[in-house]
């Protein structure tokens, strides 16, 4: 994910002046170095204005504007529902309207990666060594994948406005950056062909479409040019992929790369999309009713089946090459045991001592050797105020 709204994705605005100015407003708006085409629908009743605003590039519909102000050409309001509740002022001349915008500068959380190293004790059971911070600094380090080979790990990487992937080799312990691009790019994966990695990346218009680099080096390609917004992803074969859409509700799509085709299969799901390791078949969390399943999708057959229950409250989780699951809680990271449509959870250590926390974002090293989580830090610096401009002119057509 990719992050599933930031300022490259969301970027809105909309009003009005008078009764002949109710109806669609389409226009622009640019907060913080991105453009965004947005489109607000405005009405008057007996009690008075009211609107709402549509984000098309990200399929957000219908966000209503609130504190919303009219003063012969004077119009102020804002649109809580987006990230920054940004908040416009403006005035209207005949059919345009064009003014200023300032929001809370909307910031990912500040994690940081750490290692967990397991090793056979004499029994042959697995024993847990001391954990091992991959990225230690104040800013978004987030969404590690391991390598085929296990030699290192991809993950997202925030610094300043732009987010990178970024690779870590797991025996030098040095990271270094694999994209440098104008756009963000999230949620790296490496492919099945064993020569690429796939991205979610945020376009200038703040579209999200999954994307492929190559991991030798190289210009990226568009893979699915019709699916969006797309948040996460998890490849089943060289040409299948499982896809976590945006939108209300949230969706669990199957896509095909050769046919640019994509068919629903679920929905209220989890980000959380992993293969199942031996199989093709798919597991996701099912977050439409609690408590939250984790379920097995078959893509062959099309059928869906209970793996067993998740941990309460938590959302991420990774499978290990023995067909274990592990997942957070907390300071806690589990291992879970499928079998009969239930899961045996059992603790398998607290970081607590080591001052981890907020564990999230899992991925198993291919040999089983090592676990890589997200633990939250505290945020560094005081939250900031963005500014930017919007225009807009009346719609000819809703």
């Amino acid at each position: 994910m990719v992050r599933a709204f930031g300022w490259a994705a969301i970027l809105t605005l909309a009003a009005t002046a008078a009764a002949a100015q109710a109806g669609s407003w389409r226009g622009e708006m640019t907060l913080d170095g991105s453009t965004v085409a947005v489109v607000v629908h405005l009405e008057e009743s007996a009690g008075g204005w009211s609107g709402t605003l549509d984000v098309p590039p990200q399929a957000i519909e219908g966000l209503p504007l609130e504190e919303l102000a009219i003063d012969g050409e004077s119009v102020a309001f804002s649109v809580p529902g987006l990230p920054g509740a940004p908040r416009f002022e403006g005035s209207l001349d005949g059919s345009a309207f064009a003014g200023s915008v300032e929001a809370d500068a909307s910031r990912p959380p500040a994690t940081d990666i750490e290692i967990l190293p397991l090793e056979r004790d004499e029994s042959g059971a697995w024993a847990v060594l001391r954990p091992y911070a991959a990225t230690d600094r104040d800013g978004y380090d987030n969404q590690p994948a391991f390598l085929p080979d296990g030699s290192a790990l991809l993950y997202t990487s925030q610094r300043g406005d732009q987010s990178d992937v970024y690779r870590y080799d797991m025996r030098s312990g040095r990271s270094e950056r694999v994209t440098d691009t104008a756009e963000s790019e999230y949620s790296p994966t490496p492919m099945p062909d064993g020569e690429r990695f796939s991205v979610v990346r945020v376009e200038p218009d703040g579209t999200q479409r999954l994307w492929a680099f190559p991991l030798a080096g190289g210009d990226p390609e568009l893979l699915l040019p019709d699916v969006a917004p797309v948040g996460y992803h998890a490849w089943l074969d060289e040409d299948t992929v499982a896809l976590f859409v945006l939108g209300d509700p949230i969706t669990l799509q199957i896509a095909s790369v050769a046919s640019g085709a994509s068919r629903v299969v679920a929905e209220n799901v989890g980000r959380s999309l992993h293969r199942i390791p031996g199989t093709s078949a798919l597991s996701y969390l099912d977050q439409s009713a609690e408590p939250w399943m984790l379920r097995r999708f078959d893509p062959e057959e099309g059928s869906t089946s209970i793996l067993g229950k998740a941990l309460p409250e938590s959302e991420d989780y990774a499978w290990a090459p023995d067909g274990s699951l592990v997942m957070g809680s907390a300071t806690v990271l589990f291992r879970g045991l499928p079998g009969n449509h239930e899961i045996a959870w059992s603790a398998l250590t607290d970081l607590a001592d080591e001052g981890l926390g907020g564990i999230t974002r899992l991925a198993v090293s291919p040999d089983g050797r090592s676990i890589a989580f997200v633990v939250e830090r505290p945020a560094a610096g005081t939250p900031e105020t963005v500014t930017g401009t919007f225009a807009l002119r009346r719609a000819e057509h809703p």
